[in-house]
């Protein structure tokens, strides 16, 4: 536990620029989820704190992954990404630094008074520190606003020809504050974290889990529906105007849900069973679709815009393949979304049974038919907006030379398609892994 709290430390530690994380914070976050995840089975407090980091972990990702998306060549949108970015993680952030000292807190001994007399005060410099390394990153890309100057428009009169000096300003500053906090902070877990405390952790999780596996089963049944209910954000179209290729392929939710039931096999708590199967059969032929449209699409556009085909013939013939695959693929994407509910569903049932005496201790096949009723209809209105948002799609592309407005109605209908996804899989979460959570 212990390690993985100092390597954490190193990771959040080094100076940012811009959006730029030599050391990623998202290597931070996940070891600190490691290291709190058998206190998270035992104590409320660490289990809120390790919600807490798996949010920043996310806020990181999407951090990460802003990187590769916008040229940081671009000085406006670096100052929008940093500025924007800068405001989550302290929402975010403060939040998750004060459940770490309060977690930190309340699993060390009263006796260890050397810990809690500084543990408010090591709280307050990493907040303080945490806040300024952000704000400093950000305060390059300040420059950026002389750019809206009217009264120039060489930007060599502008301030951002500064920015290089305001960047190394920053640097310094954010190093030197972050180097005390280290030296701080690696002091503080050193004391906190002794083998007294580890040991009572251990000792605490074995006495509760002995003879309690249901709750390993419920923890990782939300697991896989959170993972699954955030992979369905690929379902948003999202083009590069540099390559004409949407970014987020829609077989990203059917091969993230795959590995999310593979984690339940290797954990053993789903079997390998024919819908999984199919479902891996689906994906193989999803993953051929998405890649016949992304390079058909890529080849279209490289020789030809959208007017040439009403224009040229060959390239009415090549966008004639781009259709017929963005078909196909949506109809693979429909497939996919009513194969991974019916896995869970399928999951969902064996736990019914297998711990019936938490849902129903008289009559179980009663409550198994209205899991069965409640939950296939769910399954069914998920299938009819998948399949409208399928069609929409399809004539999106079908009509994108005459109709550009057809990609808002593509957008509604991708956002209502997601939030009703998203509401079958909470469906399964409470009535299922949440119950046996809290009555386990």
């Amino acid at each position: 536990m212990l390690k993985y709290l100092i390597i954490a430390s190193v990771f959040l530690f080094n100076p940012l620029v811009s959006n730029i994380d030599i050391l990623p914070d998202l290597v931070a976050y996940l070891l600190i989820i490691k290291a709190f995840s058998k206190a998270s089975y035992v104590y409320t407090c660490t289990e809120e704190l390790v919600s807490s980091a798996r949010k920043m972990a996310i806020v990181s990702a999407v951090k990460l992954f802003s990187i590769v998306m916008v040229s940081s060549f671009d000085p406006t949108m670096s100052l929008l990404l940093s500025f924007c970015f800068g405001i989550v993680e302290v929402i975010f952030g403060i939040p998750f630094f004060v459940k770490l000292f309060g977690a930190i807190s309340y699993i060390v001994p009263y006796e260890n008074k050397a810990v809690h007399s500084i543990s408010s005060k090591i709280r307050r410099f990493t907040i303080a520190a945490f806040v300024a390394r952000l704000v400093l990153a950000v305060l390059p890309d300040l420059t950026a606003l002389s750019l809206n100057s009217a009264f120039t428009l060489d930007t060599d009169y502008t301030f951002l020809r500064f920015k290089p000096l305001f960047i190394g300003f920053s640097v310094i500053v954010a190093l030197s504050f972050s180097i005390i906090w280290l030296v701080k902070i690696i002091r503080f877990f050193i004391k906190a974290i002794s083998k007294e405390v580890t040991d009572k952790i251990e000792n605490d999780f074995s006495e509760k889990t002995e003879k309690n596996k249901s709750l390993f089963l419920a923890k990782d049944g939300i697991r896989v529906a959170i993972i699954i209910a955030v992979s369905s954000l690929f379902i948003f179209d999202f083009t590069w105007e540099y390559i004409n290729v949407d970014i987020f392929q829609d077989f990203m939710l059917t091969l993230v849900a795959s590995l999310a039931f593979l984690y339940l096999i290797i954990r053993k708590v789903y079997k390998i069973d024919k819908l999984y199967v199919a479902l891996l059969g689906v994906l193989a032929l999803h993953i051929g679709l998405d890649v016949l449209e992304m390079v058909s699409s890529q080849s279209y556009f490289e020789k030809y815009n959208m007017e040439s085909m009403l224009k040229v013939s060959e390239a009415e013939d090549m966008y004639f393949v781009l259709c017929v695959s963005a078909i196909l693929s949506s109809i693979a994407l429909v497939a996919s979304v009513v194969l991974i509910l019916l896995v869970m569903k399928s999951n969902a049932r064996h736990n019914i049974l297998k711990h019936r005496g938490i849902f129903s201790e008289v009559d179980i096949e009663y409550y198994l038919k209205e899991f069965e009723k409640r939950s296939n209809k769910k399954i069914a209105l998920t299938a009819s907006f998948a399949g409208l948002s399928a069609l929409v799609y399809s004539l999106t592309v079908i009509l994108r030379p005459y109709a550009d407005w057809m990609t808002l109605v593509d957008l509604v209908c991708q956002i209502l398609f997601i939030i009703i996804f998203i509401s079958s899989l909470l469906y399964i979460y409470d009535e299922v892994y949440k119950r046996i959570l809290t009555f386990s």
